[in-house]
């Protein structure tokens, strides 16, 4: 059979049958878009979440209360951090968190509601690869000493002083006054949390003023990051830290009050 007469039975074909020919193409069409929508979201949101992940900082390890553990969210101390800092070999740095319950700020007749409060130790920035825009973090002799000092996000900062400088203005959190020491580049919502949007206080401050020791021990933290000196040695530090925590805390290895 000719080539010509096969094309024109098979046009004949299509012809006989155009809904069907129109709906057989247009689902081959449907087909191959969705597989490029799909490709083209899966990698959209992979990048997402190595970005995000890239935002919280490099080669960072993160320790946290275990969940559903009774009484594991006391038992995660700022102690630990401090040992962690001490006594694990292939870090460059440990940072210790703590967050109360959103407080009222108040500066430069601006009020501001239910705002997020963070104490932190002196690496914060440096283990978190969150610089400062202007001025200075507390040091660890600031922390000790429980300094009423503050550093403000970003986006606080223009708020609270608009086009003016923050740096040696007073803010009021809850009843305490604090003088503000630095400002905090913008960073951005990362992970559903406004970075720019918070203020950060030493950790021991947070302890004295604003933990409610009823519900926690006073010393408590609700998260310890650690800044890993290289990626090959994340496994040894992660063997380091649950070795460690699990000899400070009296408990098996294998079933932690952290993680």
């Amino acid at each position: 059979m000719k080539f010509q007469k096969i094309l024109r039975i098979a046009w004949e074909g299509l012809m006989l049958n155009k809904i069907r020919s129109f709906l057989t193409t247009l689902g081959v069409i449907i087909g191959v878009a969705s597989v490029i929508i799909m490709m083209a979201v899966s990698a959209g949101a992979e990048a997402a979440i190595a970005e995000q992940i890239n935002a919280l900082g490099a080669n960072l390890l993160i320790v946290s209360p275990m969940r559903g553990v009774p009484g594991a969210a006391r038992t995660l101390l700022y102690e630990d951090a401090l040992a962690i800092a001490e006594q694990v070999i292939g870090i460059d740095g440990v940072s210790a968190e703590q967050a109360p319950a959103p407080q009222t700020v108040k500066a430069n007749g601006v009020t501001l509601e239910s705002l997020a409060i963070i104490g932190t130790t002196a690496d914060f920035p440096a283990v978190r690869d969150y610089p400062l825009a202007e001025g200075t973090y507390f040091s660890e002799s600031d922390n000790d000493r429980k300094l009423k000092v503050a550093v403000l996000g970003a986006g606080l900062a223009q708020d609270l002083f608009g086009g003016e400088s923050a740096l040696g203005q007073t803010i009021t959190i809850g009843s305490t006054k604090f003088t503000v020491i630095g400002v905090m580049s913008p960073k951005g919502v990362v992970a559903d949390i406004d970075y720019d949007g918070r203020v950060y206080l030493p950790i021991s401050v947070v302890f004295q003023k604003f933990m409610t020791t009823s519900l926690m021990r006073a010393d408590a933290v609700r998260t310890i990051y650690i800044k890993v000196a290289s990626q090959d040695k994340i496994d040894s530090v992660t063997t380091q830290i649950t070795s460690l925590l699990a000899a400070r805390h009296d408990i098996d290895p294998v079933k932690p009050d952290f993680t």
